[in-house]
């Protein structure tokens, strides 16, 4: 008895919420209630309805042993929050939107990149501020998450804003967005860390705070409904 194809796209398309959460109850069912079937269910006789529910059941449940991930990952938000790398204030000339990175901030960019984009393989799009260390930093996030080929918008609201301002951003990325890097500033970077996730965190230069969010679109995220599930910076990796 094949599964049907319906079942087995890859990957598997976003279904309702609603009867994936059933179905999931059923999974928890039928592995706590019939377990032995689990691993043996090809040599059974379905003759009865009953067992030929349970063996659709397993069917499926095997199904979503490979493509749960792919499902849970549809129905969340994963931003990832990055303030720019260590920047220069060797020119006064200069004014603080044209400060470039100084050797530190060039230094840590790219190795922070490489070891973030081998841990998260899909980003979607990357928004930064359009400041000059902002996008310098933002270019080695770029390069090195190449592979996932996500979408970069500067938006000019980044710079210098406010906890508000910030939110704003967030609450208007589009939804077909699930997985999110913006580079930008602090204060309001560690500020906005702290109101999605109540973590109160001083991010210093390059680091990344990671935080999901259980939604499905961007304007459910508000105060207090993210987890940081992460929190990296150059330290970490080196001392000096």
């Amino acid at each position: 008895m094949a599964l049907p194809k319906q079942f087995i796209k890859e990957p598997f398309e976003p279904i309702n919420k609603f009867f994936w959460y059933i179905t999931a109850l059923v999974f928890g069912i039928v592995k706590y209630r019939f377990t032995e079937f689990t691993y043996n269910y090809q040599s059974f006789n379905f003759t009865t309805q009953k067992f030929k529910i349970v063996y659709w059941a397993i069917q499926i449940m095997h199904c979503y042993n490979i493509t749960l991930h792919q499902i849970k990952v549809d129905f969340m938000k994963k931003l990832f929050i990055i303030r720019h790398a260590k920047s220069s204030w060797d020119d006064p000339l200069l004014t603080d939107f044209e400060r470039p990175l100084n050797f530190r901030g060039k230094r840590d960019g790219p190795n922070m990149a490489s070891i973030f984009c081998k841990a998260n393989s899909k980003i979607d799009l990357i928004a930064h501020s359009p400041a000059k260390r902002a996008v310098e930093t933002a270019n080695f996030f770029i390069r090195a998450c190449s592979k996932s080929k996500p979408e970069v918008v500067v938006i000019p609201e980044i710079y210098d804003a406010s906890l508000n301002t910030l939110k704003a951003v967030v609450n208007n990325f589009s939804d077909q967005y699930s997985n999110i890097i913006m580079v930008g500033h602090n204060p309001g970077f560690s500020m906005l860390v702290g109101h999605f996730t109540d973590q109160v965190y001083d991010m210093p230069t390059c680091s990344i705070s990671e935080i999901d969010f259980d939604h499905e679109s961007w304007s459910h995220c508000v105060i207090s409904t993210g987890r940081l599930v992460n929190f990296d910076y150059p330290k970490k990796h080196y001392t000096s």
